[in-house]
């Protein structure tokens, strides 16, 4: 049979759905590397959730950092350290302000201080500290910042209110003279959020970013690179990142920029930023970036962009956009997880080392794609391909057989999972509206010779195929394939 067009790919809806309303949804479009394989792509599952932690409740995670084997969490109102390893635990270091979604920012200097610094960021900016070795903490008082970097031995915090920077002194964030301070004065649109690169401080306006650097001949640390400005800003604060070391970031004009050198590189597309035009609010959108199995991506979150939310992701190896969600009542809804990063693997244990925070709570929770529930350890992920549209010049075709090359006999020995389904769907009016569907059965534990397909599925114009997935277990997709034969016209 001849293969389905363009089956396996990326997420990419335009503005007319008939021309392309291509879903990918909990799946990974992975490139086979060594160009032998049976397609160029493969779906590989998105990544699933273990709970790793339950501590005391206090309220969802809005910040994280790692360092020296330990991740640091604002969760709710509380600083916190986390250790994942064979007796992983969780222990409040210090109250501070605000709660969660509030933006909140957090900084270390290793071994220079022991020192962890928090900033609340929802409103009055007030910093927080926390030394790891006398295990004494306290407020700053004298200072207020909304985010916190560290870099070449120094505390730096932002006000974004009057876009001014302030530095600590050496290795020391416990002192801050508020009059070691500067104050934008390259641009008129103000400081939203920073990022340090390397050995370069980048601060992010409305429509432009600066670069500083740090001058040991200045009299305050930190100055503009004369040379530099980019002409373009941020929109979401909170989406900014740093993937494979670079910034990434949703810019002022609604695209996602990731910078190489010096140049902010559209990485997005039409068909995401159609998404994000139309979304109720963008400007709150979050993001974490993490590597996987030798990908890096960049998980993108809407929590207001509608009814539901949604959650987008760019893989820097494939250079191609994902969605991802928790199917609720027929539609996705943003991803719970927030605030992931990677950690590093102990030795002792086999454990995935990519670890996230839940919005809503203080759960903890490891992710991976060998893992294949939601959050509750129980429900198995919903992932879903809605294929390109098929016109034949607007002929009507005949669909005799429909199957699915994918990986079989991955069912579970014992339930849940041990008699996986495959639901297939399809509209015939270009998109706009799905039959009811058909489901079949994906084969039993270790059944490798299962196939996967359908028979007279009837004729149609325009059509759009649509396969879903739900049980729990490892779903890989390879390809599709069509027998068809022309319909009276």
């Amino acid at each position: 049979m001849p293969r389905y067009p363009g089956f396996i790919g990326p997420s990419y809806v335009s503005q007319s759905i008939v021309a392309a309303d291509d879903q990918c949804v909990n799946w990974i479009p992975a490139k086979i590397e060594s160009g032998t394989g049976a397609a160029p792509y493969v779906y590989d599952p998105a990544p699933g959730f273990s709970l790793k932690i339950n501590p005391a409740n206090v309220g969802g995670t809005r910040a994280s950092y790692t360092i020296n084997d330990t991740c640091y969490m604002v969760q709710g109102d509380r600083l916190r350290s986390v250790v994942i390893g064979g007796s992983s635990s969780v222990t409040d270091l210090v109250v501070i302000g605000g709660s969660a979604p509030a933006l909140a920012s957090i900084a270390g200097n290793g071994e220079g201080g022991n020192q962890i610094m928090a900033a609340d960021g929802s409103g009055s900016g007030e910093m927080f500290w926390y030394n790891t070795v006398t295990l004494a903490s306290g407020a700053i008082a004298s200072v207020n910042a909304h985010v916190l970097a560290f870099m070449d031995g120094y505390f730096i915090g932002l006000n974004t209110s009057t876009a001014t920077i302030y530095v600590s002194a050496l290795e020391d964030g416990t002192s801050w003279d508020p009059l070691d301070l500067a104050q934008r004065n390259d641009s008129a649109d103000k400081w939203r959020t920073m990022i340090v690169r390397s050995t370069e401080l980048w601060l992010f306006g409305f429509t432009t970013t600066s670069i500083y650097y740090n001058d040991p001949t200045a009299e305050f640390p930190f100055v503009p690179n004369p040379n530099i400005q980019l002409q373009r800003g941020i929109r979401a604060p909170l989406s900014l990142c740093l993937l494979q070391g670079s910034p990434i970031w949703l810019a002022d004009d609604g695209t996602v920029r990731y910078a190489q050198g010096y140049t902010p590189v559209r990485v997005s597309n039409h068909a995401l930023e159609y998404a994000i035009s139309q979304m109720a609010i963008s400007g709150d959108a979050d993001a974490f970036t993490y590597q996987e199995q030798g990908h890096s991506f960049y998980v993108l979150n809407f929590p207001n962009g509608g009814s539901a939310g949604s959650t987008w992701v760019y893989d820097l190896a494939s250079d191609l956009w994902h969605q991802r969600g928790v199917y609720n009542a027929g539609v996705f809804d943003v991803s719970p997880a927030i605030f992931g990063l990677n950690i590093t693997q102990h030795e002792s244990t086999n454990e995935p080392n990519i670890i996230v925070g839940s919005r809503t709570n203080s759960k903890i929770y490891l992710q991976s794609q060998t893992y294949a529930t939601e959050f509750d350890g129980t429900t198995g992920i919903t992932r879903r391909r809605r294929a390109p549209n098929l016109v034949a010049e607007l002929k009507r075709v005949i669909y005799d057989r429909f199957e699915l090359f994918m990986e079989v006999g991955t069912a579970n020995a014992a339930p849940p999972g041990d008699t996986p389904t495959v639901l297939l769907q399809w509209s015939d009016d270009g998109g706009h509206t799905f039959n009811s569907g058909i489901s079949v059965s994906a084969g039993l534990h270790n059944a490798w010779n299962t196939r996967v397909f359908w028979q007279k599925l009837g004729m149609a114009r325009n059509r759009v195929f649509q396969v879903t997935v739900s049980d729990p277990i490892q779903w890989r997709l390879v390809d599709a394939f069509l027998e068809t034969r022309p319909g009276a016209s």
